[in-house]
């Protein structure tokens, strides 16, 4: 199974996992894990681990996540919206900027890309940091 059909399953199933240090805590209220979700989590935990840290440090960051490991949001403004976004092995940083009535995006400005996730947010937060100043 891959990682994000495994943390789609678990968030669907309401199976929560947790970290704690090197570990994942899985907290479950109706359905009991199966073995073979278990053996799941076990074979991917070093990837788990990395997304819950990720998804940890983006939140703090104050985006949204959107789709754990892969996407993550943070809205600007009225008309811009900042993404992170994992597309095949490289992390994109962008914002995308729309106009009043118009669904399609007019203006995309790519802020970095890079082969770690944090590096890519560091580069986001300077980026959020230098037009927070401008305001």
């Amino acid at each position: 199974m891959s990682l994000p059909s495994l943390l789609h399953y678990l968030s669907f199933s309401g199976i929560n996992l947790e970290l704690k240090g090197e570990n994942i805590r899985v907290y479950y209220n109706d359905i009991i894990p199966s073995t073979v979700i278990l053996q799941e989590i076990r074979i991917n935990k070093l990837k788990l681990i990395t997304t819950l840290r990720n998804d940890k440090e983006v939140k703090e960051a104050g985006f949204i996540v959107g789709i754990p490991g892969i996407l993550y949001t943070l809205t600007l403004d009225k008309y811009n919206i900042l993404y992170i976004e994992k597309t095949d092995d490289k992390w994109e940083s962008r914002v995308e900027t729309y106009q009043k009535e118009r669904k399609k995006v007019v203006k995309i400005k790519l802020i970095d890309t890079g082969n770690t996730f944090d590096f890519v947010l560091y580069k986001t937060k300077r980026y959020l940091n230098r037009i927070l100043q401008k305001a």
